[in-house]
């Protein structure tokens, strides 16, 4: 019995050595961005892209690929803790039409895509009358249609 004890306790002490003295995972960076889309008028044409890592270990990311028409003030970076900011700006100066396009970001905790639109319209949409009209007219003051 006492032979019984004894082995049992030694498989004991040897299982809790090797939980113990077990190799630790590696770290793994986990790439995160926020908004994953911008949208972008002649009145709004910057934005500001928040990267960060929400896994463990150093994260490294690189903007890959952009349209010409958008600016990024900054194409890679590191984190560990806290974040990157990419401040990115649209060039309205393009042709009246809607433009559609992506931002790609590689890291080495994953991939993103950020959708990206840019409205360049003759037009600008504000917000709606709060109640119905009828036999309206319009003019024009200082530039402005009323």
């Amino acid at each position: 019995m006492k032979k019984l004890i004894f082995c049992f306790k030694a498989i004991l002490a040897i299982s809790v050595f090797f939980i113990t003295c077990s190799p630790t995972e590696p770290e793994k960076p986990q790439l995160s961005v926020q908004p994953t889309s911008f949208t972008f008028t002649k009145n709004a044409n910057s934005d500001i892209l928040v990267i960060s890592n929400s896994g463990s270990g150093a994260l490294s990311w690189e903007i890959t690929d952009k349209p010409d028409w958008l600016e990024a003030s900054k194409s890679s970076g590191k984190v560990t803790t806290g974040k990157d900011t990419v401040i990115v700006i649209a060039n309205i100066n393009q042709g009246v039409g809607e433009y559609l396009s992506t931002i790609s970001i590689k890291s080495n905790g994953g991939n993103k895509v950020v959708t990206i639109s840019l409205d360049i319209s003759i037009w600008i949409k504000k917000k709606d009358m709060p109640t119905a009209r009828l036999g309206h007219s319009s003019s024009v003051l200082d530039g402005k249609i009323y």
